[in-house]
């Protein structure tokens, strides 16, 4: 039985150029499956094609918590723009 990395963000911008040769590092520390998460609609379809393309990748979608009210923080007047590599 392999370990199993429950939540990682494979598709972060700081990850997802080396992602191969981040799954390859933890396939040999003996991590056999990665579930990568979702943080919004976007975020999601990377992580399904990451997870459609690698074996060891599973995939979570969901939500940012931000992402998920950001159009009712708009509308009460809450100015929040989250940065692309947050």
């Amino acid at each position: 039985m392999g370990l199993f990395d429950v939540h990682a963000h494979l598709t972060h911008p700081r990850l997802l150029p080396d992602v191969g040769d981040v799954l390859d590092r933890a396939s040999q520390a003996g991590v056999t499956r990665v579930i990568s998460n979702g943080l919004n609609l976007d975020d999601n379809e990377a992580v399904r094609a990451l997870a459609s393309e690698d074996a060891r990748v599973r995939p979570a979608f969901g939500l940012y918590p931000v992402d998920a009210v950001l159009p009712e923080m708009h509308e009460a007047g809450v100015d929040y723009v989250r940065e692309p590599d947050e």
